[in-house]
Order: structure tokens, then sequence, then C-alpha cells
């Protein structure tokens, strides 16, 4: 089970850097700063795009909710 705050995290950079989940989720491969930033070892996997994905539409329904939080 992958932690809330870390999926947060997730978002938090992928409306940073603009990027698709896709991408967000090949650059947590091979990008130390983001490893750092959420909170993993240099050698751990990074998640699927898909639990992102899922997430973002379970948990995260309103799209204002998640702008505020960034804000």
């Amino acid at each position: 089970m992958i932690p809330p705050i870390r999926m947060f995290k997730y978002l938090l950079l992928k409306a940073t850097f603009n990027v698709s989940d896709l991408d967000l989720v090949e650059r947590s491969k091979y990008d130390m700063p983001f490893k750092y930033f959420l909170g993993m070892a240099p050698e751990d996997d990074v998640i699927d795009s898909s639990p992102l994905t899922k997430f973002r539409r379970l948990r995260l329904q309103d799209v204002s909710l998640l702008d505020m939080l960034i804000g």
C-alpha cells in the first residue's frame, strides 16, 4: 500500500512540473531530487501510473480541492 502522503507528493510534483502521469513515474525512476522529495531510497521502486490516477479520481474528486491544497 502506498502512503497517501506520498501520493499527494506525486500529484504536487505533477502540478509543479506540468507532466503527465506516465512522465512523472518515468522521471521519478531516475531523478534523485524527485525520489528524495517522495521520501524514497535510490533503489526503491516507483509506483505504476494507475494507482496515481485511481488516487486522484477516488480521493480527490473535487479538482478545486487539489488546487487549494497546492496553492
